[in-house]
């Protein structure tokens, strides 16, 4: 048996029941991702920046500083070594392209202009990425990077990240609640999870707003299945765990830099959960059930060569 007790393995049991198993049940480990690693990243880059005094946080490139050690926490050894060496020279290949931008600010593409494919930073960058990519394919890394997404790129993403956030919340007092874990019972079931942020500080009034922010570093918005199993368990937690008040939750998409917000509603929402868990309780904990998804994404699952008689994933001879 295995513990439906989070949103994250609801929405899974609900989604694809065959991979929970072969996750949870079974205890298979498939590879993370560079998106994992990401998201790990800005989670626990913003969690060591709110910790820190204000006039530190409120510093320029403070958060993408504490969400670059978190960065490196993540990567093994030897991918690190190698992406320090490509980050050295992206960095200064950015450089060219300021100045080209700042002396042409016409020039719509400075990355496809013979001024910058022919300097010798742009040069040694290329250099660089190979060799990442090639130390890639000759270990097994434990991480599963994207065609479209490398290390560099998914990099990119994270300044970025870093960059929108910093101005926002930068000069605002710490939150009440950051990155808290919470274990609670409800209608016969234990809940858990974390708490991204909860309570922003009123700068002018120091009163706290009773609103949780969620950080989603997807490429998507996540379905309404995952939002609505979040919002509400989130919702018990902060008003039957904490006893604290909650009048929205925000989702913050920060890729896409959207918000998607719900308001919960007890009365209605609660019974729905519970019903849904004792639903899926009674059909995988208890009848052994594991129903797979057949969807389109199955061919990307690192569990999709154990359910080959289910999804006919392989061709025919």
């Amino acid at each position: 048996m295995a513990s439906i007790d989070t949103a994250s393995r609801l929405a899974l049991a609900s989604n694809c029941a065959l991979k929970f198993k072969y996750q949870y049940v079974n205890e298979m480990r498939g590879k993370e991702s560079g998106a994992f690693v990401l998201g790990n990243a800005v989670h626990d880059g913003l969690e060591a920046w709110f910790n820190l005094d204000q006039d530190e946080r409120s510093a320029d490139g403070s958060l993408v500083s504490c969400m670059s050690d978190a960065w490196f926490a993540e990567l093994p050894s030897g991918l690190s070594k190698k992406f320090k060496e490509e980050l050295k020279w992206y960095r200064e290949s950015e450089k060219v392209a300021s100045a080209i931008k700042i002396s042409r600010p016409n020039v719509a593409n400075v990355s496809a202009t013979k001024e910058y494919k022919s300097a010798d930073e742009v040069k040694k960058l290329k250099i660089a990425s190979e060799k990442t990519e090639k130390w890639l394919a000759a270990n097994e890394s434990s991480i599963r990077w994207s065609k479209t997404e490398p290390p560099i790129k998914t990099w990119q993403v994270m300044e970025r990240i870093a960059g929108d956030l910093q101005p926002e919340f930068g000069n605002a007092p710490r939150p009440h609640m950051v990155e808290d874990s919470f274990h609670f019972e409800y209608g016969g079931f234990v809940w858990r999870g974390r708490i991204d942020v909860y309570g922003l500080i009123n700068t002018e009034s120091g009163e706290i707003d009773p609103i949780l922010i969620d950080w989603k570093t997807s490429q998507n918005v996540p379905i309404p299945m995952e939002i609505f199993y979040q919002s509400t368990i989130y919702h018990m937690a902060l008003t039957q765990h904490f006893g604290l008040p909650l009048d929205k939750v925000h989702f913050r998409i920060l890729r896409k830099k959207e918000t998607v917000s719900l308001s919960i509603d007890p009365e209605k929402h609660y019974p729905m959960l519970v019903q849904r868990r004792k639903d899926l309780e009674s059909v995988i904990n208890e009848q052994g059930i594991y129903f797979p998804s057949y969807s389109y994404n199955c061919k990307f699952c690192d569990f999709a060569s154990n359910c080959e008689s289910y999804l006919g994933l392989k061709e025919e001879a």
